[in-house]
């Protein structure tokens, strides 16, 4: 017997005596223990668009925004919340924290600079 199969043997005889319910998987394949192990769940989220795709539509408008300025961003063929959301990040890279306020108006996003 290795000590490998000593210490997961000892292991096994301190989670018994515990009264633990637990799954051990060695790496060879052996179980040990009564309790279930769920099933893993595979991630089922689809981005609607590219990776980057809003963003680089939105930098062009907001690089060369003064302070005091406004910026008018047409949706193009994004939802306005989806895009308000990149906006107000793109905002946050460029300039930091509470330097912008924007808001969704008359089917587009609207940007105000304050800082």
């Amino acid at each position: 017997m290795s000590v490998k199969d000593k210490s997961l043997a000892h292991a096994l005889k301190i989670l018994d005596a515990l009264n633990c319910q637990y799954k051990v998987i060695a790496s060879d394949g052996n179980e040990y223990g009564q309790l279930q192990i769920a099933p893993l769940r595979k991630r089922k989220f689809r981005n609607k668009y590219k990776w980057g795709e809003r963003s680089a539509y939105v930098r062009p408008h907001l690089k060369s925004l003064a302070i005091g300025d406004v910026a008018v961003i047409p949706p193009a063929h994004f939802d306005l919340t989806d895009l308000q959301s990149t906006v107000t990040s793109v905002a946050h890279q460029l300039w930091g924290p509470s330097s912008y306020s924007s808001s969704i108006t008359g089917g587009s996003v609207e940007l105000l600079r304050i800082a």
